[in-house]
């Protein structure tokens, strides 16, 4: 086991980042990155079916299907259309797709668990210079990556004996309710970002004119319930989404030792 210990915090994605760079470049690089959240178990066979359908299909990026803690309630099993993203959490309680294949396409996959191959991450470096976007620090890499994998002409699917268990015992992986002020920072600035970066001018039109009302129904709905320290990072999100602000949050650490 390699330990890379990084001198200050990069982020989700930066720090993701170092390691698949490592993991590429070493002596006997690997044919695959597998990049789990920190708080996610796995399925005794998971990474077996991962790999399985990422042979069988050529695909560029494999996803797991996502679970909660006990395996009861689907997060996520695959992807709606890319669009809808931009507007709720990537994980929402799903079923299986009616396939009789152990894998299916999907427009995106969950960053809690998914498959990267080598092919694939050295032809998204060579694309744009790095591999996850360290611009959004932390919260919709997965948007963002399967947008450029789509763009440069990869497969991705879901295998669907794959299982990743993330989020709590009985409850869906949706911070809406929450007070995860870090969360809803960087869910509204960097869906901000994504929309201006990533989206036709016609859908970006779009998403400004629908995104506005539901930012001011979170802002409400967080104040009506006594988290205002939530509506004000809200609110900071949007406005620095719409300033260009990227990267580490100034006030990230400062939050996350108040909270």
């Amino acid at each position: 086991m390699v330990l890379i210990c990084n001198e200050e915090n990069l982020g989700y994605a930066g720090g993701n980042n170092v390691a698949i760079h490592y993991a590429l470049h070493k002596k006997y690089p690997s044919d695959y990155v597998f990049i789990l959240n920190n708080d996610a178990k796995v399925d005794e066979y998971c990474l077996s079916h991962l790999v399985e359908v990422a042979v069988k299909t050529d695909a560029g990026i494999v996803g797991a299907v996502i679970t909660n803690k006990n395996g009861k309630e689907i997060h996520f099993a695959k992807g709606r259309f890319y669009f809808y993203y931009f507007f709720i959490p990537l994980t929402r309680n799903q079923r299986y797709p009616k396939t009789q294949d152990r894998f299916w396409a999907s427009s995106v996959v969950s960053g809690a668990g998914m498959l990267l191959s080598r092919n694939l991450l050295i032809a998204i470096y060579n694309h744009r210079g790095f591999y996850l976007n360290d611009q959004l620090f932390v919260y919709h890499e997965e948007q963002d990556i399967c947008f450029i994998v789509r763009k440069i002409g990869y497969k991705i699917v879901v295998a669907g004996k794959a299982t990743v268990y993330h989020g709590k015992e009985g409850k869906e992986v949706c911070f809406y309710s929450q007070g995860n002020i870090i969360f809803h920072y960087y869910f509204t600035r960097n869906t901000i970002f994504l929309a201006k970066h990533l989206l036709p001018f016609y859908k970006s039109i779009l998403f400004h004119m629908l995104y506005f009302p539901l930012f001011v129904r979170r802002v409400i709905k967080m104040t009506a319930i006594g988290k205002i320290y939530v509506a004000r990072a809200i609110v900071r999100g949007l406005f620095d989404g719409y300033r260009g602000i990227t990267g580490k949050w100034k006030y990230h650490d400062e939050e996350v030792l108040r909270h």
